[in-house]
């Protein structure tokens, strides 16, 4: 069955409990980058905070059944709110200002640095994406959040030495 590879990412814990519905929500989608990208975070996060198989006590959390209710909100589409978007906006504004700050500060001293000049051509981006990023995905663990945002920082980061180096 198509996509038993990706369920193989989850605990074993997780497996049991939520797989077969996994796999049943996995067949109505097609695999694309987004899904991929959601599934990877989900796994991470089963890895990061793992949930007891039975969450009954008052004290425990299901978060095996808030991933599946996110991969079901994310598989229908599910958009951030409209305070999410200005979230977004003030995120990215304050953060390519900062790094801007920092690159003028920084471009003086070692101007003709290959890393000084990426960071100057991919602030931007690296401060829009990683802040969508980070709210998009609200509601997984913080660790799971930060660890994937870093991660797309990097690669936008890298995209920008690819960029300066050329």
């Amino acid at each position: 069955m198509r996509g038993r590879w990706l369920v193989r990412l989850y605990p074993a814990a997780w497996r049991e409990r939520y797989g077969e519905e996994f796999l049943a929500l996995l067949a109505d989608r097609s695999l694309s980058p987004s899904l991929l990208i959601d599934v990877l975070a989900g796994a991470l996060d089963a890895r990061i905070a793992p949930q007891s198989p039975h969450a009954d006590g008052p004290n425990q959390t299901d978060t095996g059944g808030r991933i599946m209710s996110l991969l079901a909100r994310r598989c229908q589409g599910r958009t951030l709110t409209r305070a999410d978007q200005w979230r977004w906006a003030l995120m990215t504004a304050a953060g390519t200002l900062a790094g801007s700050a920092l690159y003028v500060w920084v471009k003086p001293a070692w101007g003709g640095s290959l890393y000084v000049q990426a960071w100057g051509l991919a602030v931007f981006p690296i401060m829009g994406v990683s802040a969508w990023t980070y709210l998009a995905l609200r509601g997984f663990s913080r660790p799971a959040r930060l660890t994937i945002t870093a991660a797309g920082m990097v690669v936008l980061y890298l995209g920008g030495l690819l960029a300066a180096w050329t």
